[in-house]
């Protein structure tokens, strides 16, 4: 109960925020495949799928009968409660190595080792990927599986050991390595006497039987496309060892991207020279406290062998490319990782206690705590990523549910596809945060979060009004081109609004009919005359993510051909007249310039300007951006408005929250 206790308020410290993340990136696939056939097929076969994981498949299908379809928050929640689940399953393998490593052991001495270890393994840097993302559920799920076989084992409990020793590798293909992390705890174990190898090489044989069904199992299923496991060649797995080893040493390697500015050496060789040498030193304090610590000097050797165990399979199988992208396949590792670490620390406390003057042991922990720091804040900061990516995908979400109530569709503008910090922590690895991958299709992204199965969202990218914000970020590719659109009057404008702190969705405009009444009492425009009617001008106030927005919604009819040269200012002006913010430029954010705009046509103009108490009026108008000369602008009625300009006072303002 105590390592669960930690496990939970731990996880909620780190991940908690994930409760109210979307469905995103491999979900927007996986689920679909999951749904497409029944829980039988999925046992019997995996179709087009290389992979043959009908275990965690199943949890999903059960996920999904509460509410007859795949809800985020309870897929979320599922991963947050695996991810609580391990790290305590984590700790209480770590109390019971110490105990059974040691004979001596004090129980206190071991509990302490095992919080740490849930502490260690909740918070491991790596686990950014896989927690958000409900599709590495297969990576968690494999972990509780395997883990709960070992303890199964340690306890005395062989029947439920085979029992998860078979399931584990229907979870995930990793589960085959359960029999190999029991011959290692045997093989570290306190041997009393020769005779006792008998009896467990029979219990390890036993094991391998579950094993063997699983890949006869597995040999029989049909699959729909070759899935057959092929070595990369020896130069990718020597780099895969490298991004693993930087997962085992990332107290070390977490500050490894200083070594960059050094020309003389490469990622692979500054993860070698800090993450490899901070685990020769772990083992060195370890060793030089090995008769404090007695036989739990095997801890951090089994650590090390659990962490390749786990890692070997991918390092293997998958091509570095995919490793370097895929910290999730770190979920299992993540254990021996933190029994490692759990150890030297073990090791190094014990040797200041015994004398002070090993100043050495008190530096060491000093680094680590550091090292830990900088941890949370990585994690701290791919939260923040995926926040932003939620909550914009949200609120794409709800804009596309309202407008096809209207028979409407979006047009998302620079919608983002992807995050990533603007420095990097670690030296290898792609530390962005993916939401939309290429590969899935373009309505998979609302139709997984809301209630509209198919519908007509239109993505365009416009790098001319494209921001740069604090972080790199990548833009959906586009589905259309804004010329191919923004004349269709079922299409609504919204640009993607990039700030520190949120990716705001702000409505720009729309074409709608124009209701133009004949210019009566007027003589006949010629080639050369045109006019410009400002029919429709209102204000509301609106409130995105912590910030107070004024928004303008401005209606203009063309007459004539209106010249390229053209455009609108927006001043937002103080009681004495001074400019305090200006919103000038083409409509619609610049994406459709009056003199574009159908003769049949009424454009829709929204502008926004942050909200400011100071703000008394706005004025509204026409110039020519190479003269700066104000051009002709008339009201509804076609009367010249005073100063060719609308004024608007702020106290007609509406709030629409």
């Amino acid at each position: 109960m105590l390592y669960t206790f930690v496990a939970c308020i731990v996880t909620a410290f780190a991940y908690g925020r994930n409760l109210t993340l979307p469905l995103f990136f491999d979900d927007l696939v996986q689920l679909p495949f999951v749904d497409r056939y029944s829980l039988f097929q999925h046992w019997t076969g995996s179709f087009e799928s290389p992979y043959y994981r009908p275990l965690t498949i199943t949890l999903f299908k059960v996920m999904a009968i509460p509410f007859e379809q795949h809800s985020a928050p309870l897929l979320h929640g599922l991963n947050l409660i695996l991810h609580a689940l391990n790290g305590a399953l984590a700790g209480l393998l770590g109390t019971l190595l110490w105990e059974r490593f040691d004979k001596r052991a004090e129980a206190q001495s071991s509990i302490l080792f095992g919080i740490v270890t849930t502490v260690l393994y909740i918070l491991f840097p790596f686990h950014y990927q896989a927690i958000p993302w409900v599709a590495a559920l297969f990576h968690l799920f494999v972990t509780t599986v395997v883990l709960a076989a070992l303890l199964a084992y340690l306890r005395g409990w062989f029947f439920l050991t085979i029992v998860f020793a078979f399931l584990a590798p229907f979870a995930h293909e990793n589960g085959v390595v359960v029999v190999p992390m029991i011959f290692l705890i045997e093989l570290l174990m306190p041997q009393r006497q020769k005779s006792d190898w008998g009896p467990k090489i029979t219990r390890l044989a036993i094991l391998l039987a579950p094993i063997g069904l699983w890949l006869l199992i597995r040999s029989l299923v049909s699959t729909g496309r070759d899935g057959s496991a092929l070595f990369p060649g020896l130069e990718s797995v020597g780099q895969s060892l490298s991004f693993f080893v930087q997962g085992l040493g990332w107290p070390s390697a977490i500050f490894g991207r200083h070594l960059l500015r050094f020309d003389r050496l490469n990622d692979l060789e500054i993860v070698w020279i800090t993450a490899g040498g901070a685990i020769v030193l772990a083992l060195m304090a370890a060793f030089y406290a090995r008769e404090k610590l007695g036989g739990k000097m095997r801890l951090p050797l089994f650590g090390l062998g659990f962490w390749l165990l786990a890692s070997a399979p991918a390092m293997a199988i998958l091509p570095f490319s995919y490793n370097v992208n895929g910290p999730r396949l770190l979920t299992l590792a993540a254990v021996g990782v933190s029994l490692f670490w759990a150890a030297a620390l073990v090791a190094c406390v014990s040797r200041f206690r015994m004398n002070l003057k090993h100043s050495w042991a008190i530096l060491a922990v000093v680094l680590f705590l550091a090292a830990q720091g900088a941890s949370i804040f990585h994690v701290e900061q791919s939260n923040h990523l995926h926040t932003l990516l939620g909550d914009a995908v949200v609120q794409a979400a709800d804009i596309s549910v309202e407008l096809d109530q209207d028979e409407s569709y979006p047009v998302f503008v620079n919608f983002p596809s992807s995050l990533a910090p603007a420095e990097k922590r670690f030296v290898l690895g792609n530390e962005g945060v993916v939401f939309w991958p290429e590969y899935a299709p373009p309505h998979t992204l609302m139709s997984a979060n809301g209630p509209i199965q198919q519908t007509d969202q239109v993505f365009v990218q416009v790098d001319a009004i494209r921001q740069e914000p604090p972080y790199l970020h990548g833009i959906v590719a586009p589905t259309h081109t804004v010329s191919a659109v923004r004349a269709d009057l079922n299409a609504i404008f919204y640009n993607s609004v990039y700030s520190e702190n949120g990716i705001n969705l702000f409505p720009i405009g729309h074409v709608k009919p124009s209701p133009k009444p004949t210019r009566l009492g007027k003589p006949p425009l010629t080639d050369d005359q045109f006019e410009i009617q400002l029919t429709e001008l209102g204000m509301v106030e609106k409130t995105v993510g912590e910030t107070l927005f004024t928004s303008l919604m401005i209606e203009w009819d063309m007459y004539g051909e209106v010249p390229e040269t053209v455009t609108v200012f927006v001043h937002a002006v103080s009681p004495n007249g001074e400019i305090l913010q200006q919103a000038d430029g083409d409509p619609m954010a610049g994406l459709y310039p009056l003199s574009q705009v159908e003769s049949d046509k009424r454009l829709v103009d929204i502008r926004h300007v942050v909200a400011d108490s100071t703000i008394a009026f706005f004025r509204v108008g026409l110039y020519d951006r190479v003269t700066g000369e104000r051009v002709p602008l008339f009201d509804r009625d076609g009367e010249r408005l005073d100063e060719d300009m609308a004024i608007l006072p702020v106290n007609l303002l509406q709030s629409n929250d």
